[in-house]
């Protein structure tokens, strides 16, 4: 899996493959690593970046792409906004995703049914958004 980063100035493209990913995360001092990946086809990323200490969230699994909301120029990422608008409504990570995917599913089902799948692995002990 890759994802593409930008744009180079002379036309070409940035992509940033899984294993490269891994290998830079690896490189971190941090115990507690919290990786997001809003990207389409952005869940092959889990496993290579799935490890202990880790929070790895993508906008939807290996096989399909994501969707946005609204009308160009004003759309946004469905999965994004969703979760975004959950931790917003103080909730914490892992209840933000559920109910985030939750209402993408459904979303989808009833707008653009493409199977997007919102995907997480959690293999960190530290709650990264939580309010009280």
């Amino acid at each position: 899996s890759k994802i593409l980063l930008g744009y180079k100035d002379d036309g070409g493209d940035y992509w940033v493959d899984a294993s490269y990913l891994n290998t830079q995360l690896k490189k971190l001092e941090s115990k507690n690593i919290m990786v997001y990946i809003g990207a389409c086809f952005s869940g092959g990323f889990i496993d290579a970046c799935s490890k202990s200490g880790r929070f790895v969230i993508t906008a939807s699994d290996a096989d399909h792409p994501t969707t946005a909301r609204g009308k160009v120029p004003y759309s946004y990422p469905t999965f994004d906004y969703y979760f975004y608008y959950w931790l917003g409504k103080d909730k914490s990570d892992v209840e933000a995703f559920n109910r985030a995917r939750a209402d993408t599913l459904f979303y989808n089902q009833n707008n653009c049914p493409i199977g997007q799948n919102p995907l997480m692995n959690d293999q960190c002990a530290y709650t990264w958004f939580y309010w009280w």
